[in-house]
Order: C-alpha cells, then structure tokens, then sequence
C-alpha cells in the first residue's frame, strides 16, 4: 500500500526530466510519498506468522521473503498463496466455468446418441440463466404432498417452480425484503462514490513503472535501484482529491477509485464526469499546465482513461438476522446475507464461504428427500447452516469495521478528522443555520470543506514540496503509524485459515491487536482440518495413485517423487471426491495411526464396515506412518512425519489421550473439510470385549461426527 499525495511520487521525476512522449514534468510532477508498506502475500504463510505489514525505510529496499524470516523453518499453512481478485473478474470465470460445464453436459448426451441442438438448448435455458432479473417471488403447496413450492418469475418472461431457493442477490436483495428478513447493524457508515476506470496502454505503463527504456532516466533508475512504485491501494491525500485508489489489474488498466461523498450537502452534481476526470488527474499525479483539463488532456492524448461507471454507494456494516426464512425453502447467503466496509476484503470471501458451507447441504439434502429418507430435513441442516456461518459473518463484520477505523487513523494524520464532515452537517441541519435555503447551505459545506483539504497542497509536487514543514509534519505523523502497525491489513491468518464453526463461541471478539495473529493449525472440532501433505496409495493395488494434470496444477506439492503422488489434506473431502470419481459430497472418516501399531488393516478394515451401516455417503481413508504391508480394499494416505497425528494428539483432552503407543484418532471429516469429530481409542482394546465395547465406540465417533455436521442432536 502507498500513502502520499498522488499515484505517483514525486522522486520519480526530476526537474528537467521529461517522458518519452515529451511530456514535460510540469505535466508529470506526481505526489510527496509519505509511505509504503508490503504486506506477506508473494511467499506461502507459514504458521504462526502474522499478517502485519512492514513499512519500507527511506531509500531502502525489503525483500518480502523477509516478511516471514523468523518462521523460516516453520510449515506452510497452505499450498495456495492470497490473491488479488476483483468481483467482476470473479463473476467472469464463474460464468466460464459454467459454460464450460454446459459443453460437457452436451458432450455427454452427445456420446449417449441423444445430442441434438434442440436438446443443447433446452441444457442452457436449464442451467445456465444469466443476465436474467427476478421480477416477482411466490409460496404455495404443493399438491399432495403439501411441500411449500416456491415459484419465480423472471424478466424474461418465465417462470420456473423449485423446492429451495438461494438468495444470492446482493446486499439490497429483494428476496430478503419479500421474506420480511431484517438486518441488524449500522447501516450507513460512510457514503462514497466508486468510479470504475480503465487507463490505456502508455498511461498503464507509466503508472506500473515500465513507461521508459532510457537506463540513465529516473524512473529506470529507481526500478534498478529496487524501488517498487507499483501497490494494490494508494491512499491519497491532497487538496484536489481525498480518496483512495484501487489497482485491479494495473498492466491491463482496471482502476477504482472510492471517494467519500456527503450528501444531502454534496450531491451528483458535485461529480459530474468532468469534475471526476480532474479529481483522477490530480489523484493520479499528472497535472496539465493548461488551467482548462479537458482541453488540456484532448491536446496530448498519449496518456488517456475511461470512466466505465460512476455511482454513489453506502458502506455499512450488517448482518441478517436470519439466513434461512420460517418455512425452510430460502437460503441467504453473500451480500444479501451481511454487508462489510470492503477494509480487508471480507465481503467476496465471507460469501465464498457461505458457499462453500450450504452446496453440499442441499445437495445431501435433496438426495434425502428423493431416497424417501428421513434421516436429513430441511429444519436441521439447513438451520446448521445459519449456525455455523452467522457468527462468522458477525465477526467478520466486526473486523471490517476496524480495519476502516485504521485507515481514519491515517487520515487524523494529515490532520483530517472524519468527523468533522459530520459536525458540519450537523451544525448546518441546525437552527437557526438549517433556516437558510438548501443551496446556500451547500455552497457553505463545500467552501469549508475547501478550506479544510487547502493545507494538503503541501503534499502535491511543486519545487518547494520537499521543504515544507507542514508535509514534514504530515509525513512524521504517518510514518510513526505505519511504523507502529497501524497500517490497514491485506492478510489476516487467523480469520481467514483459522476460523471455525463452535456454537459455543457464537460471541467470540477478540482483541483488535490480534486481528492478524497468525494461524496455528488445530485439528478440532468446526476447524478446518489443517494443511498436511500426505501420499495418497491404493493398497488394493499396491501402487501409488496417479494425479491427473489438473491436480497437479491445483497442489502444486512436492513429494520425494515430484508430484504425482502427494496432496494436501486440506479440504481432503472434496480432493477425493475427486480421484475416486464420486458425484456426490462424501465424509471423510480418517482413522490415524500412530508408527507403534503394527497389525493396522484390519482395524482399518473394521471402522470401514461399521462406517458402511450409515446411509451417509462416507469414505474410510485410513493415515498410516508408512505404507501397509497388508491389503486394503481402497485408498489410504501415508503421512511419514506423523504431523496430522502429533496434531490431533496435541488437541486431545487429559485422560482421553494418554501416552500410550496404540491410540486410534479417528477423525471425521465434513464435505466442505472442517472437522466434524475427533474421538480416541485403544487399539489394544479391539478384539477385548470385557474393556468396551470397541465397535461401540467406532459407531458413537461416527454418529457424533453426523450429528455435529446435518445439526442433529442425534443420530
């Protein structure tokens, strides 16, 4: 992240240096840089490490593998990295890969001698409805089984009938409001305007640092110098623009810009496209010398952009008050289920997360309800649901809202308070001031607000910028916060990793000084069972088992033999569902054994039969030191350094995991890879039945791993 007075920094042009277009320095002057932090996104997290961001010196250079050098002999917490993704990217590739899945169902039909392009049509109108409105939601029952049905009409003129429906239609979603689903929280935070834009190929390189091939020039300079100007967010502070600009993708040009806005005192009017253009220009650090910006910028149009949208919006800060509705057919879930501060950037994957916790409910719960089982019912799993991801949200909520206040705290530094902004509205929708015309009011907020944002010239790029004391001031100020941590953070291990689903910790808040605490792996109940490397080996067949190229570009895991044969036991579920072809969501029942059992197989083959009983879809995948010496009908993972097993043994309560050398773990886990349950025998015990009951207990672990994750209280 940078901090300054532009875009671009003022050191990066010198008096008498020009561009390559000939643009003169009076035109490219950029901006007083008050600072920059890196953040610990370009190597793999290692446990325990934090998310703090770490302020670059003056004239200095940090390597960002530096950002985790004391943890440099700990593990990584994942094979994935974070990354930097834009929603409307995201929705993109959603709808590629949805039309990719549609050209696999017509190939399928095709093969089964049924491909038609009729039949291919009716495929897309079926399951792929984009750029389709919902107009109008209705309930009845259906005849004779007196199920609620919900029909849906649609801006296209259909209707379609369903038992369930997912409301994913954003924080003003209409299905909520039609189902009379309140939000709790502050609604009205702060108000802004999101301008979208994309800069053409001279000014993307200029901005990215590659605008120039003259090795003597300053900005070839600083690059060999190891001076990154390049940031995902510039936080910019001068006296023709206060906002925050974000880099989407800034070698292709995709740019936000977020700008507060104070209606009713400020109104759209106060942003037209031309007045935004000039905010952007002055934002950006290029300053046309001509007084007339449009004229100025039509005259060299080298450096150009266009404003794709403009529109005001509200950041709050609120969560439903409940996501499932009183008959149990509609699901919220993503914004329409909690709105953030976009501070941290919660609100894509809190929603991811939603998503990731309900598809595999309903598609278990669907399979129920066509078996004629009752062992699921809408009530319970989908209520399981709202139990797990509510407090999340909650939390995430909470979050966010914080790491906007840490970014107020900059702002107090340049000597902005926003609260002032407030006062004055305050102050001018009192008597006897609020007796004056609206008009006249405005034109009062705006020269005041002027007054307040003329000080902040000092950061603009003029020849006497460098020897203001006021920016000196500025600058000591912002720095002392960024140097202290009080910088906004991009990566928050223990949120992001460690959250899990306890119902006994609904009101959990911890202390904003841990908000990036590192992630330290559990292997608990409602947590994600955490990232192991394992190989995965048929025992059926003797033989390692092969990963296609698609996983290994997903793993990217090395073993002793490349990749071919080790994953992550991280979301295990979903990976084997995988390698063994199986449509639907499985639970993973993973019995680990530690390297002083010997006769192993059979008991794995025991838990497999009682795990058989259960109408559940769940696969036996037995953890061994080392490769069985026996035969197993299946896969089992080989996890030569014991790590998932000195973990799960590191959680176990006193007295239920001693330190005797023939414990069972038996760890269940869910579809979406939290862990379900964790229970403990004794091998010794297994063919005694003057000890207990041994398939007692492998049953109870079972149940109990069931019940926690389908929200029974009983199985």
């Amino acid at each position: 992240f940078n901090f300054g007075g532009s875009v671009l920094s003022s050191s990066r042009f010198s008096s008498s240096a020009s561009s390559s277009s000939g643009v003169t320095a009076g035109g490219l002057r950029g901006g007083r840089r008050l600072g920059r932090v890196i953040h610990p996104v370009r190597e793999p997290l290692k446990v325990g490490q934090s998310g703090d961001a770490i302020l670059v010196p003056h004239n200095e250079t940090i390597i960002e593998s530096n950002l985790n050098a004391k943890h440099d002999n700990a593990d990584i917490v994942s094979t994935c990295r974070p990354a930097h993704l834009a929603q409307n990217k995201f929705v993109s590739l959603l709808l590629d890969e949805a039309r990719r899945r549609l050209d696999e169902l017509h190939k399928d039909d095709a093969n089964k001698g049924n491909g038609n392009l009729a039949l291919e049509d009716s495929i897309s109108d079926e399951y792929l409805r984009y750029d389709e409105e919902v107009t109008h939601i209705s309930e009845s029952k259906d005849f004779p089984s007196q199920q609620p049905i919900i029909a849906i009409e649609t801006s296209k003129g259909k209707t379609y009938h369903t038992r369930y429906l997912v409301a994913a239609d954003g924080v003003h979603s209409p299905t909520r409001k039609h189902y009379h689903i309140p939000m709790n929280g502050e609604a009205s935070i702060q108000n802004l305007i999101n301008v979208h834009f994309r800069t053409n190929e001279a000014l993307s390189k200029l901005l990215m640092g590659n605008s120039t091939t003259n090795p003597t020039s300053p900005i070839s300079l600083n690059e060999r110098n190891g001076e990154n100007h390049q940031a995902m967010l510039h936080f910019i502070y001068n006296s023709k623009l206060v906002g925050v600009f974000v880099c989407h993708d800034g070698n292709h040009g995709e740019w936000v810009l977020q700008i507060p806005f104070f209606p009713p005192f400020q109104t759209m009017d106060d942003f037209t496209e031309e007045k935004v253009r000039g905010m952007i220009w002055a934002g950006l650090g290029i300053h046309p010398t001509n007084d007339n910006i449009a004229s100025a910028i039509n005259s060299n149009d080298e450096y150009r952009f266009d404003i794709l949208s403009l529109r005001p919006w509200t950041m709050s800060s609120l969560v439903a008050q409940k996501y499932v509705n009183d008959s149990n057919t509609v699901v919220l879930a993503g914004d329409a289920a909690h709105a953030f501060p976009p501070a941290g950037g919660f609100g894509m994957n809190t929603g991811l997360q939603d998503a990731h916790n309900l598809a595999w409910r309903l598609t278990l719960l669907l399979k129920n309800e066509a078996s004629g089982s009752s062992l699921i019912n809408a009530k319970s799993i989908l209520g399981k649901y709202e139990r797990d991801r509510k407090p999340i949200a909650s939390q995430n909520a909470a979050l966010s809202v914080r790491n906007y206040q840490r970014t107020l705290r900059i702002a107090r530094a340049c000597y902005l308070d926003a609260q002032h902004p407030q006062l004055l509205i305050k102050l001018l929708d009192s008597p006897p001031i609020n007796f004056l015309p609206l008009h006249s009011r405005r034109e009062m907020f705006q020269k005041l607000v002027q007054v307040a944002m003329m000080p902040l010239r000092s950061l603009e790029a003029c020849s006497t910028a460098s020897k203001s004391l006021h920016a000196n001031y500025i600058e000591s100020n912002v720095r002392a916060i960024l140097e202290s941590g009080g910088s906004l953070p991009l990566v928050f291990p223990s949120s992001e990793i460690g959250f899990a689903y306890d119902e006994e910790k609904n009101n959990w808040n911890p202390n904003a000084a841990m908000d990036t605490a590192g992630y330290v792996p559990r292997v608990k109940v409602g947590h994600r069972l955490p990232h192991v490397v394992v190989e995965v080996f048929d025992a059926s067949k003797d033989q390692n088992v092969c990963l296609t190229e698609r996983d290994v570009a997903s793993m990217k895991v090395h073993s002793e033999k490349g990749f071919s044969d080790c994953i992550s036991l991280a979301d295990i579920s979903s990976q084997l569902r995988q390698k063994l072809s199986v449509v639907d969501p499985i639970f993973n029942l993973l019995p680990v054994f530690s390297e002083n059992i010997d006769d192993r197989t059979n008991t794995a083959k025991l838990i497999k039969s009682i795990a058989d009983e259960f109408e559940m879809n769940t696969v036996v995948t037995p953890v061994f030191p080392k490769r069985p010496r026996s035969k197993f009908e299946g896969v089992v993972l080989v996890d030569k350094n014991q790590k998932l097993y000195t973990l799960a043994k590191r959680e176990a309560l006193p007295g239920t995991a001693d330190n005797s050398n023939d414990l069972i773990a038996i760890i269940m886990v869910r579809p979406d890879g939290h862990v379900a349950s964790v229970s403990w025998i004794h091998e010794a015990y297994a063919n005694d039945n003057n000890s207990y009951n041994y398939s007692d207990q492998i049953r109870g672990a079972i149940k109990d791993g069931l019940a926690h994750s389908i929200g029974h209280e009983t199985i």
